[in-house]
């Protein structure tokens, strides 16, 4: 897998933990939920027709826009465990590829090895060795 997604995806759990702390942050300072909201009108709830406070639905909005973050930390996080776990079980295969290899080149130069014995013998006895092609003259 690409070292770039690696990178970004890091780059991106960063930058999710920064914001989920200013979120927390935001959350803990009730002068900054106010700042927050932009008239100082309350609104009517539609549907239960209670009064909400615009730093009470700020609150809420921050709440929400905190767990949307912590859920996509969570999914950055799982994604970095995937790509880990895809590496290694790629290292895996090759490592198993390579003893492969490894193997079947211990095995052609045990063979050849083997032949080269059988032609040092061969070669040994035979120049020892008395025949009648020896005193036949051709030329």
């Amino acid at each position: 897998f690409s070292p770039v997604l690696f990178q970004s995806l890091s780059g991106l759990e960063t930058d999710v933990k920064v914001f989920k702390e200013t979120l927390l942050e935001i959350l803990d300072e009730e002068k900054l939920l106010k700042e927050l909201c932009l008239s100082s009108e309350q609104l009517v709830s539609h549907q239960s027709n209670s009064r909400i406070d615009l730093t009470e639905e700020m609150e809420l909005l921050v709440e929400n826009y905190y767990r949307q973050a912590e859920d996509l930390a969570n999914a950055a996080r799982e994604l970095k465990v995937l790509i880990d776990d895809s590496e290694s079980i790629i290292f895996i295969n090759l490592d198993s590829h390579r003893n492969v290899m490894m193997r079947l080149n211990l095995q052609l130069t045990m063979g050849t090895f083997s032949i080269s014995l059988f032609g040092i013998l061969g070669v040994a006895f035979g120049m020892n060795l008395e025949s009648s092609f020896e005193e036949v003259r051709l030329v």
